[in-house]
């Protein structure tokens, strides 16, 4: 089957592609990680994991693969001493993944998943990954 990148094709196409789809939503976080690397590393590391995957699997998969734009930020506030931290608390965190899951699957798709770039966001993701499939019928 094919890769499509969410932020990268139309609505048109979207709409035919959804309703079979795996949509992989890569989340990060933006934070601190020493003084020799920038604070977004767990974005861009879980945005080049996601799109390597992606395009390596799409070939081989028994259905297309929609990977979504990452979202940067993540549950982070044990990095504050740190400086350079933008965070989310844990429920405003797990409230914008359940209300991705609610687009995708209001724009037609009914398979999603998270994919998690930092150790902070794990009981967000999971939380937000149930009420998904609960809300929102996402498998």
């Amino acid at each position: 089957m094919a890769l499509f990148r969410w932020d990268e094709i139309n609505r048109a196409t979207l709409t035919t592609v959804l309703p079979d789809a795996l949509v992989v939503l890569p989340v990060g976080a933006t934070e601190q990680h020493g003084p020799h690397l920038p604070t977004g590393t767990d974005a861009l590391l879980v945005t080049a994991v996601t799109g390597a995957a992606a395009q390596r699997a799409a070939p081989r998969a028994p259905r297309d693969v929609v990977l979504a734009p990452t979202l940067p930020f993540g549950a982070s506030d044990h990095h504050f001493p740190f400086g350079g931290t933008l965070s989310l608390s844990q429920e405003t965190m797990t409230a914008a993944m359940v209300e991705l899951a609610g687009s995708v699957g209001r724009d037609g798709g009914h398979r999603m998943v998270i994919v998690n770039g930092h150790g902070g966001n794990k009981g967000a993701c999971f939380s937000a990954a149930a009420a998904a499939s609960t809300r929102h019928g996402m498998a």
